[in-house]
């Protein structure tokens, strides 16, 4: 889309709408993920979790679970963006998004736990969706019970995360 642009803040401009390329490169994404079977991750960490008084989780098993939720977030946020149906299931993940952020590792995994479950939360409302489009309210109104119990639980602690300096973002732009 940028061929025969010169100026930098053009080609940016321009590349951040390659719609062709985002598709393609969330369906490598899910197919990679997959292939090496990182969805199963949640099952593996779950259990090292439930284990964790008898020997700690390895880092290797917390990163991967990392970087599953995150592939699963920006894919499903695409998603939600396009309209467009998810690679990734993201209800999966749920079961362990609440245990990863108590661990939080690393300042920004609080941040990535809240931003797969409210990802979870708009996508059950989408798949709801009736063939005009339009959402019942009956579905809204349970969207907006579980968003505000999402609001509820995960405020404080996204607000008390002071090392990540963009945590309070997943409350206003997510959950607008």
């Amino acid at each position: 889309m940028a061929r025969g642009h010169t100026n930098p803040a053009t080609i940016q401009h321009l590349s951040k709408l390659n719609v062709r390329s985002s598709w393609m490169l969330r369906g490598l994404i899910a197919r990679l993920s997959a292939f090496i079977g990182l969805p199963q991750i949640t099952n593996v960490f779950a259990q090292h979790f439930a284990e964790q008084h008898i020997r700690s989780i390895p880092d290797e098993v917390v990163s991967e679970q990392r970087l599953y939720l995150g592939a699963l977030f920006h894919e499903s946020h695409g998603a939600l963006q396009s309209g467009k149906p998810s690679n990734f299931l993201p209800h999966e993940a749920l079961k362990t998004t609440r245990l990863f952020a108590a661990l939080a590792r690393q300042p920004s995994d609080v941040r990535l736990a809240a931003s797969v479950e409210l990802a979870a939360t708009a996508a059950t409302l989408l798949s709801n969706k009736q063939e005009h489009g339009r959402v019942l309210p009956a579905d809204l109104a349970t969207f907006d019970g579980e968003l505000a119990s999402w609001y509820e639980y995960w405020s404080p602690k996204v607000a008390l995360d002071l090392e990540d300096p963009i945590a309070s973002s997943t409350l206003f732009p997510y959950a607008a």
